[in-house]
């Protein structure tokens, strides 16, 4: 009962494809994490902001909102 079962032939191959696998995800994590960040604005520049929402004080008439 010492006898041993031969390993699959592909096992190498799936052990250096899960190995790759597993750098590919690391690298590409990593150069999304570390890769080109925005420039920063020069001093006293200020940031964008967004424009405040258009209000009206009119009430729209009866045929706007698909009235018929």
């Amino acid at each position: 009962m010492t006898d041993r079962r031969r390993p699959h032939p592909a096992r190498g191959a799936r052990i250096l494809t899960a190995g790759l696998s597993a750098a590919a995800v690391i690298g590409i994590t990593a150069a999304l994490v570390v890769g080109p960040q925005p420039a920063a604005a020069p001093p006293g520049v200020r940031p964008a902001t967004p424009a405040p929402f258009a209000t009206t004080t009119t009430r729209p008439d009866a045929t706007t909102h698909g009235s018929r």
